[in-house]
């Protein structure tokens, strides 16, 4: 059953386990949109969107999503405050360079 293993809500902020590398402005930071079906075997993929560069769609087998890494961390993780306060000011300052 896929509501047993969906972890977030269509909506949340979510960072790929890369960004603690990577840790400036919003690069590996997404929104989770949920959860689609390949047509062609049913296999259900989290579908994700990036934040930064030229927000990419993306879709990954949800197995895969959820998978733990070898140091024992998710590889996808609920965004952090101070990750939220980063998409923030991305968004403002979008709409301040409109103006």
């Amino acid at each position: 059953d896929v509501q047993m293993i969906e972890r977030f809500k269509a909506g949340d902020c979510i960072r790929h386990f890369k960004r603690e590398e990577h840790s400036e402005g919003l690069n590996y930071l997404y929104i989770y949109l949920g959860i689609a079906w390949h047509t062609e075997n049913g296999e259900p993929l989290a579908v994700y969107k990036a934040l930064y560069g030229e927000q990419n769609l993306y879709a990954r087998p949800l197995e895969m999503f959820n998978e733990s890494m070898k140091n024992g961390r998710s590889r996808f993780e609920k965004a952090t405050l101070e990750d939220l306060e980063a998409v923030k000011n991305a968004i403002s300052s979008q709409m301040l360079e409109r103006h």
